[in-house]
């Protein structure tokens, strides 16, 4: 069994060092960084967990089809490491949502993290309006997003190819229906 964690290799030491943490919130803070200080949460650390690109997203999104809470995920045992990641999120208030992503025909799971834009997105809950986060994964192999690509690549082409055989067989049907309508009316 493999696990990895997705820490930010510059952040990492933020997380884990106070003096730093204090060091870099100084120099943001007299250089005036607005930017930089967004990055905070809740006045503490910096995020060590690495944002989703739009393309890992959509590729994890449709491969890993199963996601829930962390707290009713039951397929398996979460790896130990996995657990004490988890708690440094939680601990540290991350996120607003923790997912375990995983598919039935597919051994890697993923934890993932859910954060809202913005405090009006949290407020009305608009889940539309969130990022994720990588915060570990565990399996046989853990496959990177790029090493799931061509699996993802595959598995869409079998779902438009399936779909695009259902739509001719659905028409075949209303042919052959109409056909006999049609005939009889002769």
């Amino acid at each position: 069994m493999e696990t990895k964690l997705f820490y930010n290799e510059e952040s990492i030491s933020t997380v884990f060092d106070v003096d730093e943490t204090n060091r870099w919130k100084e120099l943001v803070e007299s250089l005036s960084l607005t930017g930089q200080k967004e990055l905070l949460v809740n006045d503490k650390l910096v995020m060590p967990f690495p944002l989703i690109t739009e393309a890992e997203g959509f590729i994890m999104k449709d491969i890993f089809n199963e996601k829930v809470n962390y707290k009713e995920y039951s397929v398996e045992v979460i790896p130990l490491k996995i657990l004490e990641t988890i708690v440094l999120a939680e601990k540290e208030k991350y996120f607003d949502e923790i997912e375990i992503w995983y598919s039935k025909y597919y051994p890697d799971l993923y934890v993932i993290g859910r954060r809202y834009v913005d405090a009006n997105a949290r407020k009305n809950k608009y889940h539309w309006s969130m990022l994720c986060y990588k915060i570990a994964a565990w399996g046989t192999k853990v496959k990177s997003v790029s090493e799931l690509f061509p699996l993802w690549i595959k598995k869409r082409r079998e779902d438009i190819e399936n779909e695009y055989k259902n739509n001719l067989s659905e028409l075949d049907s209303k042919i052959s229906k109409f056909e006999f309508q049609i005939n009889s009316m002769k």
